[in-house]
């Protein structure tokens, strides 16, 4: 019959071990890599996403120039052995950014053929751009969060999913065709509503005359358009957090 002594014993030496392993164990770190450019850009002029994911932040300032801070990392924390492998990961997906001329910006995603590491590992995006206050936008977007703020140039936007917030200084001086097929759409100020199959929604207000044009594409997600007074000139250089 095992002793009562003995068993204590065994259990201490038990917890010994697992003190020993803890302590030899290495800190996890999270990997990411951050890069920004900037480059002359002419005002009205047009910054084009094709084919990107992540989170999209335009904001305006009172510069002839364009400022994109792009942070691309991964959620989970690594072990130093996987470190390597993790940012090899994140290198793998580049975003190509092309300037054909002052008068338009074109980014895009390119993913190398790597073996994933699952859902809870995908690569996350941010892009966080400042661009004169009058630049033209579009928007091919796979998913993710989209902030417009400041600008007074034409929108389009197309998503597959995410939420789009625009916080302009007079978006009633837009045209507007915003439509979603699975959420709602909230717009600051009066137009025409219209529901579509109980789950999704479309708000249209024409103006004329037409100075700008404004149209919004969802698939899953809410629209809201609000109405800020203008903002003051941005910093002089910028990082994602």
């Amino acid at each position: 019959m095992t002793s009562p002594a003995a068993i204590m014993g065994v259990a201490v030496l038990t917890l010994g071990a697992t003190g020993m392993a803890f302590a030899d164990e290495q800190p996890r770190k999270r990997v990411q890599i951050a890069s920004t450019d900037r480059a002359d850009f002419a005002p009205g002029g047009l910054i084009r996403f094709a084919n990107s994911a992540g989170d999209v932040i335009v904001e305006a300032w009172n510069r002839p120039e364009v400022e994109v801070t792009v942070l691309k990392w991964i959620d989970h924390e690594f072990a130093p052995e996987q470190i390597a492998g993790a940012t090899q990961r994140l290198q793998a997906v580049s975003v190509n950014m092309e300037h054909p001329s002052a008068e338009e910006l074109r980014i895009s995603i390119v993913a190398a053929h790597v073996r994933p590491f699952g859902r809870k590992r995908r690569v996350e995006i941010k892009y966080h751009i400042y661009a004169p206050r009058d630049s033209r936008i579009e928007i091919d977007h796979r998913g993710g969060y989209i902030l417009l703020s400041g600008l007074t140039g034409d929108i389009d936007v197309v998503s597959r999913r995410g939420d789009i917030l625009l916080m302009l200084p007079n978006p009633t001086s837009y045209a507007i065709d915003a439509r979603n097929r699975f959420g709602i759409v909230t717009p600051d100020f009066a137009g025409t509503t219209k529901h579509k199959y109980i789950i999704g929604e479309q708000f249209t207000r024409d103006h004329q005359p037409l100075a700008h044009h404004m149209r919004l594409r969802v698939g899953f997600a809410g629209i809201t358009i609000k109405e800020v007074p203008p903002e003051g000139e941005a910093p002089a250089s910028t990082s994602v957090k």
